[in-house]
Protein backbone atom coordinates (compact mmCIF):
# COMPACT_ATOMS: atom_id res chain seq x y z
CA UNK A 1 0.00 0.00 0.00
CA UNK A 2 1.08 3.60 -0.29
CA UNK A 3 -0.07 6.96 0.91
CA UNK A 4 0.98 10.62 1.25
CA UNK A 5 3.31 11.31 4.17
CA UNK A 6 5.15 14.45 5.28
CA UNK A 7 8.42 13.41 3.61
CA UNK A 8 9.42 16.38 1.48
CA UNK A 9 10.47 15.29 -2.03
CA UNK A 10 13.07 17.14 -4.15
CA UNK A 11 10.73 20.04 -4.98
CA UNK A 12 10.17 20.69 -1.28
CA UNK A 13 6.49 21.51 -1.80
CA UNK A 14 4.31 18.42 -1.70
CA UNK A 15 4.45 15.12 0.15
CA UNK A 16 6.22 12.14 -1.32
CA UNK A 17 4.69 8.66 -1.24
CA UNK A 18 5.57 6.05 1.34
CA UNK A 19 5.34 2.63 -0.29
CA UNK A 20 4.80 -0.14 2.26
CA UNK A 21 5.17 -3.71 1.08
CA UNK A 22 2.84 -6.44 2.30
CA UNK A 23 4.19 -9.62 3.87
CA UNK A 24 4.90 -12.99 2.32
CA UNK A 25 6.51 -14.13 -0.95
CA UNK A 26 5.25 -11.41 -3.28
CA UNK A 27 6.16 -8.91 -6.03
CA UNK A 28 5.25 -5.50 -4.54
CA UNK A 29 5.26 -2.92 -7.33
CA UNK A 30 3.65 0.23 -8.70
CA UNK A 31 2.78 -0.12 -12.37
CA UNK A 32 1.16 1.55 -15.37
CA UNK A 33 0.65 0.61 -19.02
CA UNK A 34 2.12 3.07 -21.52
CA UNK A 35 1.10 3.62 -25.14
CA UNK A 36 4.15 3.36 -27.39
CA UNK A 37 5.11 1.36 -30.49
CA UNK A 38 7.24 -1.76 -30.28
CA UNK A 39 11.04 -1.37 -30.27
CA UNK A 40 10.75 2.26 -29.11
CA UNK A 41 13.46 3.53 -26.79
CA UNK A 42 11.79 5.27 -23.86
CA UNK A 43 13.21 6.98 -20.78
CA UNK A 44 11.70 6.04 -17.41
CA UNK A 45 12.78 7.68 -14.17
CA UNK A 46 11.74 8.13 -10.56
CA UNK A 47 13.01 9.74 -7.37
CA UNK A 48 13.68 7.27 -4.53
CA UNK A 49 14.49 7.70 -0.86
CA UNK A 50 15.44 4.97 1.57
CA UNK A 51 13.16 3.88 4.35
CA UNK A 52 13.75 0.44 5.77
CA UNK A 53 14.45 -0.56 2.14
CA UNK A 54 17.22 1.20 0.19
CA UNK A 55 17.23 -0.81 -3.04
CA UNK A 56 14.74 0.00 -5.79
CA UNK A 57 14.16 -1.08 -9.38
CA UNK A 58 12.56 0.06 -12.62
CA UNK A 59 11.17 -2.50 -15.04
CA UNK A 60 9.80 -2.21 -18.60
CA UNK A 61 7.88 -5.30 -19.71
CA UNK A 62 5.53 -6.38 -22.48
CA UNK A 63 3.30 -9.31 -23.33
CA UNK A 64 3.90 -12.10 -24.25
CA UNK A 65 6.41 -13.11 -21.63
CA UNK A 66 10.14 -12.78 -22.19
CA UNK A 67 10.09 -9.14 -23.33
CA UNK A 68 11.54 -6.95 -20.59
CA UNK A 69 14.36 -4.77 -19.28
CA UNK A 70 15.15 -4.14 -15.59
CA UNK A 71 17.61 -1.99 -13.64
CA UNK A 72 18.27 -2.08 -9.87
CA UNK A 73 19.34 1.07 -7.98
CA UNK A 74 21.29 0.78 -4.72
CA UNK A 75 20.87 3.96 -2.68
CA UNK A 76 23.38 2.77 -0.07
CA UNK A 77 26.20 3.01 -2.61
CA UNK A 78 24.62 5.39 -5.14
CA UNK A 79 25.07 2.90 -7.97
CA UNK A 80 23.11 0.99 -10.58
CA UNK A 81 23.90 -2.40 -9.09
CA UNK A 82 22.16 -4.91 -11.39
CA UNK A 83 20.39 -5.03 -14.74
CA UNK A 84 19.00 -7.58 -17.16
CA UNK A 85 16.88 -8.10 -20.27
CA UNK A 86 14.37 -10.68 -21.47
CA UNK A 87 15.10 -13.73 -23.55
CA UNK A 88 12.80 -12.67 -26.41
CA UNK A 89 13.53 -8.94 -26.46
CA UNK A 90 14.84 -6.14 -24.32
CA UNK A 91 17.65 -3.65 -24.88
CA UNK A 92 19.03 -1.20 -22.33
CA UNK A 93 20.56 1.92 -23.89
CA UNK A 94 21.65 3.44 -20.57
CA UNK A 95 21.03 3.56 -16.83
CA UNK A 96 21.97 6.15 -14.22
CA UNK A 97 21.51 7.26 -10.65
CA UNK A 98 21.98 10.77 -9.26
CA UNK A 99 22.01 12.05 -5.70
CA UNK A 100 19.58 14.97 -5.38
CA UNK A 101 20.19 15.72 -1.70
CA UNK A 102 18.33 15.10 1.56
CA UNK A 103 18.57 11.36 0.93
CA UNK A 104 16.77 11.46 -2.43
CA UNK A 105 18.17 9.80 -5.56
CA UNK A 106 16.88 9.86 -9.11
CA UNK A 107 17.16 6.58 -10.98
CA UNK A 108 16.72 6.35 -14.74
CA UNK A 109 16.44 3.65 -17.39
CA UNK A 110 16.39 4.07 -21.17
CA UNK A 111 15.27 0.83 -22.78
CA UNK A 112 13.06 -0.81 -25.38
CA UNK A 113 11.16 -4.07 -25.78
CA UNK A 114 9.91 -5.72 -28.95
CA UNK A 115 6.20 -5.37 -28.18
CA UNK A 116 3.83 -2.41 -28.21
CA UNK A 117 2.21 -0.78 -25.17
CA UNK A 118 4.44 -2.20 -22.44
CA UNK A 119 4.00 -1.87 -18.69
CA UNK A 120 6.31 0.24 -16.51
CA UNK A 121 6.85 -1.13 -13.03
CA UNK A 122 8.73 0.28 -10.03
CA UNK A 123 9.43 -1.63 -6.86
CA UNK A 124 11.81 -2.40 -4.02
CA UNK A 125 14.16 -5.30 -3.38
CA UNK A 126 16.29 -6.46 -0.43
CA UNK A 127 19.39 -7.13 -2.56
CA UNK A 128 21.67 -4.88 -4.57
CA UNK A 129 22.92 -7.77 -6.69
CA UNK A 130 22.04 -11.40 -7.08
CA UNK A 131 18.32 -10.77 -7.45
CA UNK A 132 16.48 -13.40 -9.48
CA UNK A 133 14.87 -11.50 -12.33
CA UNK A 134 11.81 -13.40 -13.51
CA UNK A 135 12.43 -14.91 -16.96
CA UNK A 136 8.83 -14.05 -17.84
CA UNK A 137 8.61 -10.38 -16.82
CA UNK A 138 11.91 -9.32 -15.23
CA UNK A 139 10.26 -8.71 -11.87
CA UNK A 140 11.82 -9.48 -8.48
CA UNK A 141 10.01 -11.84 -6.12
CA UNK A 142 11.16 -11.93 -2.50
CA UNK A 143 9.94 -12.64 1.03
CA UNK A 144 8.55 -9.27 2.10
CA UNK A 145 8.27 -8.24 5.74
CA UNK A 146 6.39 -4.95 5.67
CA UNK A 147 9.40 -2.77 4.91
CA UNK A 148 8.99 0.56 3.14
CA UNK A 149 10.65 3.16 0.93
CA UNK A 150 9.73 6.50 -0.63
CA UNK A 151 8.80 7.25 -4.25
CA UNK A 152 8.18 10.58 -5.99
CA UNK A 153 8.13 12.13 -9.45
CA UNK A 154 7.86 9.03 -11.64
CA UNK A 155 8.29 10.13 -15.26
CA UNK A 156 8.01 8.65 -18.74
CA UNK A 157 9.65 10.82 -21.39
CA UNK A 158 8.79 11.02 -25.07
CA UNK A 159 10.05 8.19 -27.25
CA UNK A 160 13.65 8.59 -28.43
CA UNK A 161 14.52 11.46 -26.07
CA UNK A 162 16.06 9.66 -23.09
CA UNK A 163 15.59 10.85 -19.50
CA UNK A 164 15.13 14.62 -19.31
CA UNK A 165 14.93 16.99 -16.36
CA UNK A 166 11.86 16.61 -14.17
CA UNK A 167 8.57 17.83 -15.66
CA UNK A 168 5.80 18.49 -13.16
CA UNK A 169 2.43 16.98 -14.06
CA UNK A 170 -0.99 16.98 -12.44
CA UNK A 171 -2.65 13.78 -13.62
CA UNK A 172 -2.14 14.47 -17.33
CA UNK A 173 0.63 14.61 -19.94
CA UNK A 174 2.64 17.83 -19.77
CA UNK A 175 5.04 19.44 -22.23
CA UNK A 176 7.63 22.08 -21.49
CA UNK A 177 9.95 24.09 -23.68
CA UNK A 178 13.41 22.71 -24.39
CA UNK A 179 16.22 23.68 -22.02
CA UNK A 180 17.68 26.31 -24.34
CA UNK A 181 19.23 29.68 -23.47
CA UNK A 182 19.81 32.05 -26.40
CA UNK A 183 21.20 35.56 -26.84
CA UNK A 184 22.11 37.72 -29.86
CA UNK A 185 25.78 37.95 -30.86
CA UNK A 186 25.48 41.73 -30.81
CA UNK A 187 25.48 41.45 -27.02
CA UNK A 188 29.00 39.93 -27.04
CA UNK A 189 31.70 42.64 -27.12
CA UNK A 190 34.52 41.93 -29.56
CA UNK A 191 32.73 39.08 -31.34
CA UNK A 192 34.66 37.83 -34.40
CA UNK A 193 32.98 35.20 -36.55
CA UNK A 194 36.20 34.38 -38.39
CA UNK A 195 37.96 33.06 -35.30
CA UNK A 196 37.30 32.62 -31.63
CA UNK A 197 36.86 30.20 -28.79
CA UNK A 198 34.33 29.01 -26.23
CA UNK A 199 34.57 27.33 -22.85
CA UNK A 200 31.56 25.15 -22.09
CA UNK A 201 30.88 23.95 -18.54
CA UNK A 202 27.92 21.61 -18.42
CA UNK A 203 26.33 18.83 -16.43
CA UNK A 204 25.43 15.81 -18.54
CA UNK A 205 21.97 15.51 -17.01
CA UNK A 206 20.48 13.33 -19.71
CA UNK A 207 20.98 9.73 -20.63
CA UNK A 208 22.67 8.92 -23.90
CA UNK A 209 20.12 8.86 -26.68
CA UNK A 210 20.21 5.81 -28.98
CA UNK A 211 20.96 8.09 -31.94
CA UNK A 212 21.65 11.73 -32.72
CA UNK A 213 23.53 14.52 -31.01
CA UNK A 214 22.74 16.94 -28.23
CA UNK A 215 24.21 20.41 -28.52
CA UNK A 216 25.72 22.16 -25.50
CA UNK A 217 26.30 25.44 -27.34
CA UNK A 218 25.81 26.61 -30.91
CA UNK A 219 26.76 29.94 -32.50
CA UNK A 220 24.82 30.32 -35.75
CA UNK A 221 23.10 32.58 -38.22
CA UNK A 222 19.31 32.65 -38.37
CA UNK A 223 19.15 29.81 -40.91
CA UNK A 224 21.80 27.71 -39.09
CA UNK A 225 23.76 27.36 -42.33
CA UNK A 226 26.86 28.94 -40.81
CA UNK A 227 27.62 27.82 -37.29
CA UNK A 228 30.05 26.56 -34.70
CA UNK A 229 28.63 23.87 -32.43
CA UNK A 230 29.94 22.03 -29.39
CA UNK A 231 27.87 18.91 -28.81
CA UNK A 232 27.69 15.46 -27.27
CA UNK A 233 27.48 12.65 -29.81
CA UNK A 234 25.19 9.63 -29.54
CA UNK A 235 27.97 7.78 -27.67
CA UNK A 236 28.47 10.75 -25.31
CA UNK A 237 31.81 11.95 -26.72
CA UNK A 238 32.24 15.76 -26.94
CA UNK A 239 32.68 17.22 -30.44
CA UNK A 240 33.15 20.61 -32.13
CA UNK A 241 31.92 21.27 -35.69
CA UNK A 242 32.40 24.21 -38.05
CA UNK A 243 29.73 24.66 -40.76
CA UNK A 244 29.73 27.11 -43.67
CA UNK A 245 26.98 27.42 -46.27
CA UNK A 246 25.23 24.39 -44.80
CA UNK A 247 28.31 22.17 -45.31
CA UNK A 248 30.48 20.90 -42.46
CA UNK A 249 34.02 22.19 -43.04
CA UNK A 250 35.89 21.00 -39.95
CA UNK A 251 35.28 18.53 -37.11
CA UNK A 252 37.16 17.35 -34.01
CA UNK A 253 35.97 14.75 -31.50
CA UNK A 254 37.55 13.69 -28.20
CA UNK A 255 37.74 10.02 -27.35
CA UNK A 256 36.73 10.44 -23.70
CA UNK A 257 33.07 10.08 -22.72
CA UNK A 258 31.88 11.94 -19.58
CA UNK A 259 29.92 9.90 -17.05
CA UNK A 260 26.18 10.49 -16.88
CA UNK A 261 25.35 13.37 -14.49
CA UNK A 262 29.03 14.39 -14.31
CA UNK A 263 30.00 18.05 -14.60
CA UNK A 264 32.61 18.56 -17.27
CA UNK A 265 34.32 21.36 -19.19
CA UNK A 266 35.09 21.56 -22.91
CA UNK A 267 37.25 24.21 -24.56
CA UNK A 268 36.72 24.70 -28.28
CA UNK A 269 38.35 27.04 -30.76
CA UNK A 270 37.95 27.77 -34.45
CA UNK A 271 39.29 29.71 -37.38
CA UNK A 272 38.48 29.65 -41.07
CA UNK A 273 40.77 26.64 -41.59
CA UNK A 274 40.58 24.46 -38.48
CA UNK A 275 38.85 23.63 -35.19
CA UNK A 276 40.29 22.45 -31.90
CA UNK A 277 38.74 20.83 -28.84
CA UNK A 278 40.14 20.02 -25.40
CA UNK A 279 38.53 17.82 -22.75
CA UNK A 280 39.85 15.71 -19.87
CA UNK A 281 43.44 15.87 -21.05
CA UNK A 282 42.61 15.22 -24.71
CA UNK A 283 43.45 17.89 -27.29
CA UNK A 284 42.52 17.38 -30.92
CA UNK A 285 42.60 19.47 -34.07
CA UNK A 286 40.28 18.98 -37.06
Amino acid sequence: MHGPIPQAPPDGNTAGDKFIENTGTIVPVLYQTVTIASNSYVGVSCFFKAGTRDKFYINLQGSPAGNWATAVFDLATGTVSQSGVGGNSGTIASTQIQSIGNGWYRGGLVAKVGVANPVVEMGMTPLATGNTLSSQWGEITYVANGSYGYFWGAQLDSVGVGVTSYIATAGATATRAADILSLPLTSLPGWNAAQGGVLVAAHRLYTVRPAGTQAAIAVADSAANNLVEVSSQSNGAPEIDLWSGGVRQRQATTGSVPSVFARYKIAGGWSATRVQIAHAGSFLTG
